[in-house]
C-alpha cells in the first residue's frame, strides 16, 4: 500500500501524545505536554487505520555559516510505534523531509540523532563534537581577580544582556542557531525550572560573557554544570574560572559543556584535574548544494575556482558537476560539464561545508577524490577555520 506522508491537522492533535507516549516511552502528562508544544505546520506523518505510525517536526531555523545568515531545517521528534519499527516509515519521513525543507527554503539542516548510521544513510553526517570537562575540583581551577567582572542577573534584564554576546560568540562558529526572543525565552525558562542562575561578565560598561549555572544534588554537596557559556576575550575565560574558583565548599565538583576551540585546560592547574569527554553531538546535512554554498560567508582574502561533482542518492538536485568561483568573501555555483577536481559524497561535502573536517583531511580519509592536489589549499582556505558548535536543541 502506497504510504500517504502530510502535516497533522488540528482536528488530529490528540493522537501525538499516543506515539510519543509509545515510542519514547515517556509518561502521558509528558507525551501531552509535548503535543501541546508541537507547531502542526512543521509536522510531517504516517497514518494508518485512523492512528499515527511515524512521525517528525522540521523547525524553522537560521544558523551561522561563515559569518553569514543560512536557513535551516531542524529535525526532531522522530517517532515511529513500537509495533511498526523496521517497515521503513522512518526512512521515508527522511527523504520526504528533503523536498520539503526544499520547498521552504531551507538549504540546511541538523539532527540529533539516535542512530548516526541510521541518518548517515539519508545524506546527514557527523559534524559537531561534545566536548565535556567533568569532576572538576574547585581548587583545581586557577584564581584569576577578574572573578569580580562576575555578576548575577536580574529577572527580566537577562535578554538585553545576553543576546549581544550570543550573537557575537555565535558568529565565530559555525551552525550556532540564530536566537530569537522567544528562543530566549524560552531557554531562559528552562534554566529557570532547572532552579540555575544566569551570570554576566562585565568589563567596564560592557557584556563580555555570559554563563548558566545549574546545581544538581549529589549525595553529598552539589555539582555545578555549567550547560551553556560564551566568553568573548581572554579577559572573560579568567572571569569565568575565577568565579568557579571560589564556589561555596558545598560544590564538590563542576562540569562544562564546552566547544572543541578553545581547549579550556589552561585555566585549570593540571590539566588531568578535569575528566575531559569527547563525544559525537550532531549531523548535519546540506539539502541544496548552490543555494547553501552562495548562503554562506567565506574568508575575503580567499579567492579561487574548482569544480566539484557530489554524489547524492536522496536529493537529485545536487548532482553536479558544479564550477564553484569564490571571491570578496562571497560564492557563485553553477552547473558545469568541465571535468571535477574534486568528487565526493553529499556527507563529506557537508563535513567540508560546515568547517567540521578541512579538504586536506577529508582527502587523507579517503572521503574526497582529488584530481588535482594544488587546489586542495584553496578548498581548504575557503570552507575550513570556524570551530562547528550549537548551543540550541530541539
Amino acid at each position: 500500500m502506497a504510504q500517504t506522508i502530510r502535516k497533522v491537522a488540528e482536528k488530529e492533535r490528540r493522537l501525538i501524545p499516543e506515539i510519543y507516549a509509545n515510542a519514547y516511552r515517556v509518561d502521558p502528562p509528558e507525551a501531552e505536554r509535548w503535543a501541546r508544544g508541537t507547531a502542526l505546520g512543521d509536522t510531517r506523518a504516517i497514518f494508518e487505520a485512523g492512528r499515527i505510525v511515524s512521525i517528525l517536526q522540521i523547525h524553522p531555523y537560521k544558523i551561522y555559516v561563515g559569518g553569514n545568515q543560512v536557513t535551516m531545517g531542524g529535525i526532531g521528534g522522530v517517532a515511529t510505534r513500537a509495533d511498526r519499527q523496521g517497515k521503513g516509515f522512518a526512512g521515508s519521513l527522511m527523504t520526504d523531509s528533503l523536498f520539503q525543507m526544499r520547498e521552504r527554503g531551507f538549504w540546511t539542516s541538523i539532527l540529533y540523532p539516535f542512530s548516526y548510521a541510521f541518518y548517515r544513510k539519508f545524506g546527514w553526517e557527523l559534524c559537531g563534537l561534545n566536548y565535556s570537562y567533568g569532576e572538576i575540583r574547585r581548587d583545581q581551577i586557577l584564581p584569576a581577580r577578574e572573578k569580580d567582572l562576575v555578576h548575577s542577573t536580574q529577572a527580566g534584564r537577562e535578554i538585553g544582556l545576553l543576546d549581544p554576546v550570543y550573537r557575537e560568540f555565535a558568529v565565530r562558529h559555525n551552525l550556532c542557531v540564530v536566537r530569537n526572543g522567544r528562543m530566549w525565552k524560552n531557554r531562559l525558562s528552562s534554566i529557570r525550572r532547572e532552579r540555575g542562575e544566569v551570570y554576566v561578565i562585565r568589563s567596564g560598561k560592557k557584556t563580555t560573557g555570559y554563563f548558566f549555572c545549574i546545581h544538581k544534588p549529589l549525595d553529598f554537596g552539589y555539582e555545578a554544570s555549567i550547560r551553556e557559556f560564551a566568553c568573548l576575550d581572554e579577559e572573560a575565560y579568567k572571569a569565568f574560572f575565577g568565579f568557579l574558583a571560589q564556589l561555596p565548599v558545598q560544590v564538590a565538583r563542576i562540569s562544562i559543556f564546552a566547544p572543541s576551540s578553545p581547549l579550556l585546560w589552561k585555566y585549570l592547574k593540571e590539566p588531568y584535574a578535569a575528566r575531559t569527554l569527547v563525544a559525537p553531538l550532531l549531523q548535519f546535512r546540506v539539502v541544496d548544494v548552490r543555494k547553501a554554498v552562495e548562503a554562506r560567508g567565506f574568508p575575503r582574502d580567499v579567492s579561487g575556482r574548482a569544480v566539484l561533482a557530489i554524489r547524492d542518492e536522496t536529493a537529485d538536485w545536487n548532482a553536479g558537476p558544479w564550477e564553484l568561483e569564490i571571491g570578496d568573501g562571497k560564492a557563485r555555483m553553477k552547473k558545469t560539464t568541465l571535468t571535477p577536481d574534486f568528487t565526493c559524497s553529499i556527507q563529506a561535502f557537508s563535513e567540508l561545508y560546515s568547517g567540521h573536517a578541512a579538504a586536506d583531511q577529508l582527502a587523507a580519509d579517503g572521503k574526497l577524490k582529488v584530481r588535482l592536489q594544488p587546489r586542495i589549499p584553496f578548498l581548504k582556505n575557503a570552507f575550513f577555520g570556524l570551530t562547528p558548535h550549537i548551543l540550541t536543541w530541539f
